[in-house]
């Protein structure tokens, strides 16, 4: 197991360096949601870049862009509606902007990781490709956004511009301590420890950090 994960670090860690864009494909059960929590709780610590774990399935079926759903789903998930936080945004000016819009600007700015787990899970093909078409792609822009997707395989026409890495069985099973109904509760607690580790490093006034 340690040699298959260290594996697994390795292309992972090494191809988001390299692309912004990496789906991960394997078939199901085979470890590829196991992979997304073990991501965003490394993430921070390995890379300093920020996690943003969604279900692609829920976003798709949302309707939103992924600047709505960070700003009003993912922020009422994580408990932080109506908190906000004072930010640089481009161009050096100073605002002071709701967490989903921090979130958005750490994420365009190269500083954050999208993960979107489990693209196949979203059995409409309009929906899946509108997320997918949605993504900022390969431009000419210095830093592009960096997306870690998960999928049974979808092809290059479904997800372009995606370096693919496959994944080798990670789990014959789910372990027997293994607690899917604190699943949420655990990602939501990474994901905003991640968050307070960031804002500890970018402001020094304490009251701007009252709300982690």
């Amino acid at each position: 197991m340690r040699e298959v994960v260290r594996q697994v670090e390795v292309d992972v860690w090494q191809a988001l360096t390299e692309r912004s864009r990496v789906v991960v494909e394997a078939p199901a059960w085979t470890g590829k949601s196991t992979l997304c929590q073990w991501v965003t709780q490394h993430c921070f610590a390995r890379t300093t870049w920020l996690p943003i774990f969604l279900r692609f399935r829920d976003l798709a079926q949302s309707g939103k862009s992924l600047q709505q759903y960070l700003d009003q789903d993912y922020t009422a998930w994580l408990g932080l509606q109506g908190h906000q936080i004072p930010a640089e945004i481009p161009g050096g000016s100073q605002q002071v902007l709701s967490v989903g819009q921090w979130l958005d600007v750490q994420w365009q700015a190269g500083k954050a990781l999208v993960i979107l787990d489990g693209a196949d899970e979203e059995f409409v093909p309009e929906r899946r490709q509108k997320v997918l078409s949605s993504l900022p792609g390969t431009t000419a822009r210095a830093t592009l956004p960096r997306v870690l997707l998960t999928s049974r395989p979808l092809g290059a026409i479904e997800a372009p511009g995606f370096e693919t890495v496959v994944l080798k069985y990670l789990f014959n099973k789910m372990g027997r301590d293994y607690d899917v109904s604190q699943e949420g509760p655990r990602l939501r607690t990474l994901a905003r420890s991640a968050m307070r580790s960031a804002r500890d490093g970018i402001c020094e006034a304490p009251e701007t950090r009252s709300w982690m």
